[in-house]
């Protein structure tokens, strides 16, 4: 009998135990309640459109081939849902019930996966998770971080239990869901292949036909091997990284979880408990390699973003190690003592917050500041130009009735009325008529990949000079090749524009390509230096 038959539960026992329900019913609750935007979701929203409604394909800009959005697989979802007509707010909200509700029971799934079979059941991953402030909001937003949670689970899943087919897909899938998780798609693959070689392959199969499918599409749509967000973030702030990884750890106590579970791991260890060490490892080792890189590049503006991976998934492997514990120490303790102390520890763990606010949000706004350069969503939540309550429908993200009378425009194939220069990407998604150069680079394949360092996560505001000069040169001719060398002809482009224009060319080409696949699979293959101002 192998140590997985052993530990594995008789079917009654995956019914979730009522500490799991509660579970449920706190999450979909404090998602609901947290409920936001972020406004980095209007480059979606704006991309979906232009390709449904306004039909001038998946662009930012009418002509401009850029890929502007960091996940593919959330575009791709986010544009079925809107097939419905459905808004962004209330297709936001419905995701964020849908998988919460998969979060939680891949979570309940996880938790017998790696218990002994008649333990008592204390889900303490499912408890500190479904409660926490910041993944709660971080199941809306309007952009990938949804996925990216459920992604963190499935591959603690996967790896206790290869042979499930569910989160085997999510897997094979999650390189689509951010660009980094190739790496731990890489890593699982490799693993897999020493451990379960028929699991290994249909992740092989579905991951790689995935993901060579849109990559065959980025070379012919963007004539590019990677996303624009990649270029505009490829730098090292390690400092600025390391205060954000502290920041987030420190405000939900993960140092001493992660301190009193690895004692509790050696207890076992001397016990002769298998715990499946090995596992643990992959499932924290796996969460560790996503950490880093974001580190690397030195966080993100908002709190836990960029982390939501590594902090779910490293919650996730202690998944059973209480449970572990009890059948030794307490085997026959009351589910009524379980369920009490549940409580007591959800209320502990949910009443922290992070650091940019006053107070718990719980009761409703609070006073947000900026630490260490760092916002909360809370910043977005209570803006004006995002406000909307979590329990009432709104329709204000929803430029369908607007659209009608550019649609007549578009069929006229009028250009657009103008070219403006803004960092604020819900006043973009409103300005559907004009063309946008993004203040900071996201959407804008020249800026992405002009050196500047940045004032503070994804931000640049020194590239604010360069954005206008762009703006201006788009506004007076023609966009398109040989733009800027005529206006370098024409003595109207500025020095750095003349000193970077072999490089600038290159981009040109790229982003006025005209689908040819060879073109672009050479234009792909050509790498670049960075911009200098």
């Amino acid at each position: 009998m192998t140590p997985e038959t052993e530990t594995s539960p008789p079917v009654s026992r995956w019914r979730p135990t009522a500490l799991e329900w509660t579970c449920l019913v706190a999450g979909l609750f404090f998602c609901l309640h947290y409920a936001w935007v972020l406004d980095d979701a209007f480059v979606y929203y704006r991309y979906i459109d232009n390709l449904l409604v306004l039909g001038h394909g998946l662009v930012y800009n009418q002509g401009e081939y850029v890929e502007g959005f960091t996940s593919p697989l959330w575009l791709l979802l986010l544009t079925l849902l809107r097939l419905t007509t459905a808004d962004y707010w209330l297709l936001v909200r419905l995701f964020a019930v849908a998988s919460f509700a998969t979060f939680w029971w891949m979570l309940v799934i996880l938790n017998r996966a790696l218990s002994p079979r008649d333990s008592p059941r204390a889900s303490f991953p499912l408890i500190a998770l479904s409660v926490n402030y910041a993944v709660a909001c971080y199941f809306t937003s309007g952009v990938e971080t949804p996925l990216v949670q459920v992604a963190a689970v499935a591959y603690a899943l996967f790896v206790a239990r290869p042979n499930r087919s569910g989160p085997a897909l999510v897997v094979a899938l999650s390189p689509l869901i951010r660009p980094e998780l190739t790496l731990t798609f890489g890593i699982v693959v490799a693993w897999a292949w020493f451990r379960a070689r028929r699991a290994c392959l249909r992740l092989i199969l579905v991951g790689g036909s995935s993901l060579g499918l849109w990559l065959l599409f980025r070379i012919y749509n963007y004539a590019d091997l990677l996303p624009n967000a990649f270029y505009l973030k490829d730098l090292a702030d390690i400092g600025q990284g390391w205060t954000y990884l502290h920041e987030t750890l420190s405000a939900y106590w993960v140092y001493p979880i992660l301190l009193v579970f690895a004692g509790c791991a050696v207890f076992l260890r001397r016990r002769g408990v298998d715990i499946d060490l090995e596992k643990r490892l992959l499932m924290l080792g796996l969460a560790a390699i996503i950490a880093a890189y974001f580190v690397r590049i030195g966080g993100d503006g908002r709190h836990y973003r960029y982390l939501a991976f590594s902090f779910c998934l490293a919650l996730a492997s202690l998944s059973g190690l209480t449970e572990h514990a009890l059948h030794i120490l307490s085997p026959r303790v009351l589910p009524t003592v379980l369920f009490g102390s549940g409580l007591v520890v959800a209320v502990l763990l949910g009443s922290l917050h992070p650091p940019q606010l006053v107070s718990h949000p719980l009761w409703g706004k609070v006073e947000h500041r900026k630490v260490s350069k760092i916002n909360d969503a809370a910043y977005h939540r209570y803006h004006p130009d995002l406000a909307a309550s979590p329990w009432q429908l709104s329709a204000r993200f929803d430029l369908r009735a607007a659209y009608t009378e550019h649609e007549l425009i578009s069929a006229r194939r009028e250009p657009y009325r103008e070219v403006i220069v803004d960092d604020w990407c819900v006043r973009a998604y409103y300005r559907f008529r004009s063309r946008v150069v993004h203040h900071f680079g996201l959407t804008d394949a020249i800026l992405a990949r002009t050196e500047a360092k940045p004032h503070r996560p994804g931000h640049k505001y020194c590239l604010g000079p360069l954005a206008r000069d762009l703006a201006a040169i788009q506004a007076r001719y023609s966009p398109g090749r040989g733009m800027y060398r005529r206006a370098i002809a024409d003595g109207r482009a500025p020095s750095w524009i003349a000193h970077n224009l072999e490089a600038i060319e290159v981009i040109e080409k790229k982003i006025y390509n005209e689908h040819d696949f060879l073109e672009n699979l050479r234009l792909a293959f050509t790498f670049l230096p960075g911009l200098r101002r």
